[in-house]
């Protein structure tokens, strides 16, 4: 019975994987006959797959998993199983962590509030999300950018009250998307 992602159940997820709660782990069941074109493929298969960790970490950093030869991210994955249903959107990592499936870890989010939660870019020289050095003043530069608009939040002495003032405007503009790390 192959199954694609247009037809792809939470009931045939459950068929083929179990998803630990607790971790976010994916391990493969052994899989029923009718799976397979042959027994033989369906023993072979069994004998090196059931039980195993399902799938493998992504270049981008996530896990994904194939099922009957499509390739599915874990974390929408575990939404469907838990759910029933596809996401109708993206799923944010509340923690940031690609690898963290665990369930209460994981919730549907537009593409903006999922930007929202990204931590500070890896060229940062201030440590702080939103808070850059500005060389004319010889000042710390706090901004943010909600719905498009880019927002000056001030001048500061140093890097830690400019980050301040990035998670006070973050918390409020943001909401349980914030993320101020």
């Amino acid at each position: 019975m192959t199954q694609h992602l247009e037809t792809l159940t939470a009931e045939y997820v459950c068929s083929v994987l179990d998803y630990k709660l607790d971790t976010g782990e994916f391990r493969w069941r052994e899989r029923p006959r009718e799976h397979f074109k042959t027994q033989r493929d369906c023993n072979a298969w069994n004998t090196r797959f059931s039980g195993k960790i399902a799938g493998c970490i992504t270049s981008a950093g996530y896990w994904l998993i194939r099922i009957n030869n499509r390739r599915y991210l874990a974390h929408r994955l575990a939404w469907l199983r838990i759910t029933g249903k596809w996401p109708k959107n993206q799923i944010d990592h509340i923690d940031g962590d690609p690898l963290n499936n665990i369930f209460s870890n994981l919730r549907e989010a537009t593409n903006a509030e999922n930007g929202r939660n990204r931590g500070h870019q890896s060229n940062n020289s201030s440590g702080h999300k939103g808070v850059h050095w500005y060389k004319a003043l010889n000042k710390w530069h706090a901004k943010i950018t909600s719905r498009g608009v880019e927002i000056h939040l001030g001048y500061f002495d140093n890097a830690d009250n400019a980050a301040a003032a990035y998670a006070r405007a973050a918390a409020k503009l943001h909401g349980q998307f914030a993320r101020i790390a």
